[in-house]
């Protein structure tokens, strides 16, 4: 298996985001209410992470790093994603508004939020090469996904079931999640 393909499935399953970094909680918290909710942000996950995972390490590797100013990485990376996220805005508002109506809302979320600044962290420190970067982030987003889609199937499931007073809510979710994490930390030794 090459050396990106592993960075995907290492980032997919091993290395998640939400489970392993910590990473894009509160949004995984508050939008896995609703299923439908949630399979609208997991597939703005899959567009906006990886595009911005990408936009991160081009800017570090194509300017912050032959100029040597790896003390503006923060400010730069937030100047590009307020940039290529209004620019993803506006594309997708020109061509598809019906699709600009229905996930505009989440696009905000992304402007400055832990997941993408950390996403774009790890796409420069774990990977070498733009193939490796861009595989990288879809292995991040598809995840971040999975992980907002199970715990969303899950609470639905939670919410029905008889659960004590004291455990419900958001209680019985975070012993949800830390359980999903430890069943997560599993797939350490495979990839």
């Amino acid at each position: 298996m090459s050396h990106a393909a592993y960075g995907f499935w290492t980032m997919a399953l091993a290395g998640n985001l939400a489970l392993e970094y910590q990473l894009g909680l509160c949004p995984l918290l508050a939008l896995s209410r609703r299923y439908e909710v949630a399979q609208d942000m997991a597939f703005v996950t899959l567009v906006v992470v990886p595009l911005l995972a990408v936009a991160g390490y081009a800017v570090q590797a194509g300017v912050l790093a032959p100029l040597e100013l790896a003390a503006w990485q923060l400010p730069a990376w937030v100047l590009v994603f307020f940039l290529v996220l209004r620019l993803l805005e506006l594309t997708v508002l020109r061509w598809l508004p019906r699709l600009h109506e229905q996930y505009a809302v989440f696009l905000p979320m992304f402007r400055i939020n832990c997941l993408v600044l950390g996403a774009a962290l790890l796409a420069v420190e774990k990977f070498d090469g733009f193939f490796a970067a861009v595989l990288g982030g879809l292995g991040m987003a598809a995840g971040y996904a999975l992980v907002l889609l199970m715990l969303a199937a899950l609470r639905e499931r939670l919410a029905l079931a008889e659960t004590p007073a004291a455990f419900r809510g958001a209680p019985i979710t975070v012993i949800t999640l830390g359980l999903m994490s430890l069943g997560w930390q599993g797939l350490k030794g495979v990839f």
